[in-house]
């Protein structure tokens, strides 16, 4: 059986103790080699403990030899603007998962994936770090964030993005912009990771997500974009993990054959 564990983890990056929840899968103890990992953001407002107390995570896991690490990221969009939490969860998290949950070391053997403030965390850390993951997945992603849509300027997002990327035209702004991170890494031609996100057709998200995709397309790269009946709740993001469970079993075990 799998094992929920919590715990805090002290990173020298952003000087505090940052809480995170582990999904460990029960063959973890019979293991000779280090275990695929996924790591799983959470969206605004939420916390390390959404994925497992508002979707039926461990149930749809509980068949699947994976490591799941959902980091608490606050409110900070998985940046390095006020606090470092983008760098905190690639050089001080991931190691960590690595020594003490033997987490896998290999590009091939780890995802990485969100919703929300969690999707666009994801897909910008997938471009930011391609040597870093091989699969990297959104549901609902708030692409938009640093752009503002009309009309969002006096919504519940603004006090966080005005917090953690300053006013429009900011160089933090400029250097968090996913389109502009995608262009350029298609100009690069890396090696990214398997880029798949979703969007509810009810989703007031869905022309963030529809304009993201074609972003990608100009750019040359590969990705697959669905576009599925449902809203921006946690309905529909639990039958997106329902999904995205086997989905990165299979692209583990193909990328290990």
């Amino acid at each position: 059986m799998s094992e929920l564990v919590d715990d805090v983890f002290y990173s020298s990056l952003i000087n505090k103790n940052v809480p995170y929840r582990a999904l460990i899968p029960g063959v973890l103890s019979r293991r000779d080699r280090p275990v695929p990992v996924l790591y799983l953001l959470h969206g605004l407002f939420g916390s390390a403990e959404n994925w497992t107390e508002l979707t039926n995570l461990q149930q749809y896991a509980e068949d699947a030899d994976i490591l799941i690490v959902m980091p608490d990221g606050g409110d900070n969009w998985y940046t390095d603007s006020q606090e470092k939490f983008e760098s905190y969860l690639i050089h001080d998290l991931m190691p960590e998962m690595e020594l003490r949950f033997r987490a896998s070391t290999e590009r091939g053997q780890r995802a990485i994936a969100g919703n929300s403030m969690g999707g666009y965390g994801a897909i910008k850390l997938a471009l930011r770090y391609p040597d870093r993951f091989s699969v990297a997945a959104s549901f609902s992603g708030a692409f938009h964030v640093t752009r503002f849509l009309p009309g969002m300027e006096g919504g519940e997002l603004a006090p966080s993005i005005v917090r953690v990327f300053g006013d429009k035209g900011s160089p933090v702004r400029d250097d968090n912009d996913i389109f502009e991170i995608a262009v350029r890494s298609g100009k690069f031609a890396v090696d990214l990771p398997s880029i798949c996100f979703d969007c509810g057709i009810r989703d007031e998200f869905l022309f963030a997500n529809r304009e993201f995709s074609a972003t990608l397309h100009s750019a040359g790269i590969k990705h697959q974009f669905l576009e599925i009946d449902g809203g921006h709740d946690w309905l529909y993001w639990d039958k997106r993990i329902k999904y995205l469970i086997p989905f990165i079993s299979k692209k583990f075990s193909d990328i290990a054959e």
